[in-house]
């Protein structure tokens, strides 16, 4: 199985406006008062309708590096998350890969016990029930970004996008968690978004570890 290992290398001008308060008719104030309100309230709900359908969950702490590749063979990891920057095979016939991450150098370990590169077989552990997760589905679909979808929600703290879809150092841009972000497009296990930048509209791949379909 892959370890992970870590080595970090509305002024308002107002306008003086005169009433006369003869010359309101009281009845086309309270019809005024009345269209005004009865406009609202569809807007409102749709407001409210919104904010239903919208995940509530808790965010962790922290987000990983690298999301969890356990179990995975070389291919899947390239697919999922792309390839390292580079590659080594150890004295003891282990396969290393390194990504460089916004976190710093990350290094993958492949144990040579079997053709795929994972670990092989052992004893199963004593089964437990899973705690339930705080969180809601990610936007996986197995190795690759499920869609399409209308928006997506940043779940994991300090989200990357970058400028493919692959892991790199350098980003375009990190979200909060509940940021919504607006679907353009899927690349294998990454999203392509658009969201308001310092300088306008931008794009870019989140991976699909990160967020959460919206609706």
């Amino acid at each position: 199985m892959p370890v992970v290992h870590c080595f970090l290398i509305a002024a308002v001008l107002l306008t003086p406006v005169n009433l006369s308060l003869d010359s309101v008719d009281p009845g086309s104030a309270t019809k005024a008062a009345s269209s005004t309100h009865a406009s609202a309230a569809p807007q409102n709900a749709d407001a409210a309708g919104r904010e239903r359908r919208r995940p509530q969950f808790v965010p962790p702490a922290a987000r990983p590096p690298l999301p969890n590749i356990d179990g995975m063979t070389p291919d899947d990891v390239r697919q999922f998350i792309g390839p390292p920057f580079a590659t080594q095979v150890l004295k003891d016939n282990r396969l290393a890969w390194s990504y460089a991450t916004p976190d710093g150098v990350q290094i993958v370990y492949f144990k040579p016990e079997n053709a795929t590169g994972t670990t092989g077989p052992s004893p199963p552990p004593p089964t437990r029930p899973e705690p339930p997760s705080a969180l809601p589905p990610n936007g996986c679909q197995g190795l690759v970004a499920r869609g399409p979808a209308a928006s997506l929600v940043v779940v994991m703290p300090k989200t990357p996008a970058f400028v493919t879809p692959q892991i790199r150092q350098d980003v375009v841009t990190t979200f909060a968690p509940h940021t919504t972000l607006t679907y353009l497009g899927t690349s294998g296990a990454w999203f392509v978004v658009t969201f308001q930048g310092a300088r306008g509209p931008q794009s870019g791949y989140v991976h699909c570890t990160d967020v959460t379909i919206a609706d």
